[in-house]
């Protein structure tokens, strides 16, 4: 791991944070008008949490073994799914 390889990870994770706290603040903000408290909202709140589970589980299982060997590659890369969540 080098400076630059640091740096473009904390970028990522804090910018796939904030991209998630908007998401989600929208999200609380406009579903409760529409769907109330029903099973749909909660689905829709659990779904990219659930992303990022099969995220973390693709590649501890199957990731490169570089990667699968360096905790530091493991959070690049699971922050870039969450970028990548949050970005749709």
């Amino acid at each position: 791991m080098d400076s630059d390889s640091a740096i473009c990870s904390l970028f990522i994770w804090v910018f796939a944070g904030l991209l998630w706290l908007h998401w989600y603040l929208l999200f609380w903000r406009y579903t409760l008008q529409r769907f109330g408290n029903n099973a749909v909202r909660w689905l829709m709140q659990v779904v990219p949490l659930i992303c990022v589970v099969i995220i973390w589980i693709a590649l501890t299982v199957y990731g490169a073994s570089d990667v699968r060997g360096d905790l530091f590659y493991l959070l690049l890369y699971l922050g870039l799914g969450i970028l990548w969540i949050g970005s749709e």
